[in-house]
Order: structure tokens, then C-alpha cells, then sequence
């Protein structure tokens, strides 16, 4: 729904910033704070140097820093479109991305949140938090390949262990489902 949500007001600056915020925390999965900190100077690099995945698509990454220090934000083809309008319509002031229309300053990070919520209005979902966003990134890539260390590099945790502890679900369910067919094999279902 994000390029929908950009477009359904004439590419409004503010529903393409918040596209572009919220198309960026999915596929990165980074945290708020390591989004917040992107530069202009950097995400328009980052645009500059696409890195082929095959079949068309692309990944571009770009450096931020957040509480745990330095990190490497990827980003897809769909981020990279809603970047670049957002970038044209920047105030000329900015040195950061996530910055108000009118003063150029960066948002508050709670008010990032507030753009995350006019998404979540316009496609018709409940409210949530972009720390739901990032757990569900990271889980769906760790029961997509079954390597729960694939879900730590891209969650930027420093331990597999770290990762293990907080996205516990996919093992989980993994367990249910093993559990529930020798349970129904069992009993000759």
C-alpha cells in the first residue's frame, strides 16, 4: 500500500516522506533510530550505486549509526523510487532525510511514529509500532530459510543468541507444527 499512500493525495511531500520512512523500516528492518539518523548526503549515494539481485531487482545500501553504533541499512527498489521523490522535494536545508516540511529539521523520533499511523490509516490496519515492523521482517526471513544467523546479521543483533531470545517464535511454531503431524500421525490421521 505505500506507493498507493504516496500518490492518493498528488505525491504529497508528507504521504511521501512517510511512504518512504515506512517502505525503508520494512525492508531493512533497522531500527527507528538507525532510519532516522540517514543523511541526505548518503541515501543519495546510496541511489547512486544499485546493486543487482537478478531478475530485475535491486538492493542499495546505505550507512547510519544507532545505539549499537554503525550500521548498513538495505533497501529495495520500491524504497529507492520513494526515496528519490522524496529527495526532490527535501527543503534545500536538510542534512537529514526524516525532516519536517516547513523548518527542514529532523523529526522528533516519537513523530516518526505519527507517519507510520497515517499508513496504517489509509490501508485500513490497526496501529502499530515500528518495532512490530522489524520483528516481523526478521522472523519471516528466519522460518523463509531456516538460519536463524541469516536473522541476526539483518537484525544487526552482535550474539545469534541475542536473536534467538527475541525471535523465538519461529522456532515455536516450527516445534508446534513437528509435534502436531507426529501427534496426528500417531493416531493415524
Amino acid at each position: 500500500a505505500l506507493p498507493a499512500f504516496a500518490a492518493h493525495r498528488g505525491w504529497r511531500p508528507r504521504d511521501v516522506r512517510d511512504a518512504a520512512l515506512v517502505s525503508v523500516v520494512a525492508d531493512s528492518s533497522r531500527r527507528r533510530g538507525e532510519v532516522w539518523n540517514l543523511r541526505r548526503v548518503d541515501v543519495a549515494r546510496a541511489l547512486e550505486r544499485a546493486e543487482p539481485l537478478g531478475g530485475g531487482r535491486s538492493v542499495y545500501h546505505v550507512e547510519s549509526h544507532g545505539k549499537t553504533g554503525p550500521v548498513s541499512i538495505r533497501f529495495y527498489d520500491e524504497s529507492a523510487m520513494l526515496l528519490r521523490r522524496w529527495l526532490e522535494l527535501l527543503p534545500a536545508v536538510a542534512v537529514h532525510v526524516f525532516v519536517s516540511l516547513r523548518s527542514g529539521e529532523r523529526l522528533r523520533p516519537d513523530a516518526l511514529h505519527l507517519g507510520l499511523l497515517r499508513v496504517c490509516e489509509f490501508a485500513g490496519v490497526a496501529p502499530f509500532r515500528f518495532h512490530a515492523i522489524r520483528k516481523r521482517v526478521v522472523t519471516d526471513v528466519i522460518a523463509a530459510t531456516g538460519d536463524a544467523k541469516i536473522g541476526q546479521l539483518l537484525a544487526g543483533h552482535a550474539s545469534e543468541r541475542t536473536t534467538q531470545m527475541y525471535y523465538n517464535d519461529v522456532q515455536q511454531a516450527a516445534v508446534d507444527a513437528a509435534a502436531g503431524a507426529l501427534a496426528a500421525k500417531v493416531r493415524g490421521g
